[in-house]
């Protein structure tokens, strides 16, 4: 539920809020960019660690949302587009 909540508030265009749960997803998105937490969550991706284990890399993310960092939107239409495409769809 967490993880979709945190997904939905990015797909509006939300900035990630750092003052609030720092979602598995997020972390996932910030390793894509910041490699060297991979030491931190390779046993959680690996299904050998909890998700508990994810607490050092969530307060690393914490601390690059408050430094600006902020996850890339893949490539293609945005909400607004992408709405405004199903809304005209037959």
């Amino acid at each position: 539920m967490t993880v979709d909540e945190s997904l939905h508030r990015r797909w509006a265009g939300e900035r990630p809020d750092p003052d609030a749960f720092i979602s598995s997803d997020l972390v996932s998105e910030a390793v894509l960019e910041h490699p060297e937490l991979m030491a931190e969550v390779g046993g959680y991706f690996a299904m050998l660690a909890p998700p508990g284990s994810l607490h050092g890399a969530r307060e690393k993310v914490r601390e690059l949302i408050r430094q600006g960092w902020t996850p890339r939107f893949p490539e293609g239409p945005s909400r607004d587009e992408f709405v405004a495409a199903m809304s005209t769809a037959t």
